[in-house]
């Protein structure tokens, strides 16, 4: 079984008027040892506060509480000062033949959610998966998961960091992912499912994040919200802001023809899409992008001038790309600050 971690300071709750009663999963017969299940006593505090209107559900410090899983409800705030251990008694979830492997944490229509100080640690599968949720701000939250460089399974290496599905008002900040695949995913729903329901994610923000070894970060893949061809709709209003993404195979890749579910009928389109202060550093490639995209933002960026290699002509790879986005002056623009900073890059 899959081993699950969460560690730290974890603070989920949906705003309404919750319930100041602090409930102590100690005091429901938890144990603490790391080796005890302790589910029972974690479902049963959880109850008593969604009895009561909500309420703080505190894993005490010191303590690594084993447990199965366990839903959250409204008016929760979910208190981890010790550890959270996930079970690996496969009796302990749900058979589903599919998919053997568990995701971490999934909020599936929910609003106004805040997670913060949290660390994920070695998901099986989709570390957070944000389904329909409305206003969710997520700050300092560190996930680290096996890497498909390093391990393989029978399943394969699918553990996201976040992936957000159908989600709208989304903040992402001051976080850090490295694992096996995405680190970030936004996606507006998966064939028939996503186009009966028709949401699309819209006004997203990602800022401050470091990225390691991953597959870095994707917007598309499963688009099916504004297609009535289940694939190849529309994405916009997406900001990603000082992202700082090491050794990772793409560092962006914007894919709304994904090649496990090809659309040869309609065309994928993305619109207002800013990248800003962005450094890559040891990756296969910078930007990967498959569609029509229009008033694309591309700001630039120069290196400290340390020495000439510092500041390269890279118009045969990003440009050629850049260019389908309307950013033809993107070249020019990173030449030109390199010239005024560096004094350097004549030949551009």
């Amino acid at each position: 079984m899959c081993l699950v971690l969460f560690k730290l300071f974890i603070l989920i709750y949906f705003f309404d008027s919750i319930s100041t009663q602090d409930y102590h999963v100690l005091d429901f017969g938890a144990v603490g040892d790391g080796v005890t299940n302790d589910t029972k006593a974690v479902r049963g505090a959880l109850a008593a506060a969604y009895n009561s209107n909500g309420g703080r559900v505190i894993f005490d410090s010191g303590y690594k509480f084993l447990t199965g899983p366990f839903n959250i409800t409204s008016n929760v705030i979910l208190d981890v000062r010790g550890t959270i251990v996930a079970s690996s008694n496969r009796t302990d979830y749900f058979s589903i033949l599919e998919v053997p492997c568990p995701f971490l944490a999934k909020l599936v229509y929910t609003t106004d959610i805040l997670i913060e100080n949290i660390t994920f640690l070695n998901s099986p599968r989709w570390t957070l998966d944000l389904s329909y949720a409305t206003n969710v701000y997520i700050n300092h939250l560190n996930i680290t998961a096996p890497s498909g460089r390093i391990v393989t399974t029978s399943w394969g290496i699918n553990n996201d960091g976040i992936d957000i599905d159908c989600s709208v008002n989304v903040t992402i900040e001051n976080s850090y992912y490295v694992g096996g695949d995405d680190a970030i995913m936004v996606k507006s729903g998966f064939r028939e499912q996503g186009a009966k329901y028709g949401r699309t994610s819209e006004n997203i923000t990602v800022r401050n994040v470091v990225v390691g070894m991953s597959d870095g970060i994707g917007v598309g893949v499963e688009i099916a919200a504004g297609s009535e061809r289940l694939m190849g709709g529309f994405i916009e209003d997406i900001t990603f802001d000082n992202i700082q993404l090491y050794n990772v195979n793409h560092t962006f890749q914007m894919n709304l023809y994904y090649q496990y579910f090809p659309n040869r009928t309609n065309t994928p389109k993305y619109k207002n899409i800013i990248l800003n202060n962005i450094i890559a550093d040891n990756n296969n490639y910078v930007w990967m992008l498959q569609g029509i995209c229009s008033n694309a933002t591309v700001l630039p960026y120069c290196p400290p001038c340390l020495v000439e290699e510092s500041c390269f002509d890279a118009s045969n790879e990003c440009g050629a790309y850049l260019n389908l986005c309307n950013v033809q002056s993107y070249h020019a623009m990173m030449c030109d600050q390199c010239r005024k900073t560096c004094q350097l890059c004549n030949s551009c």
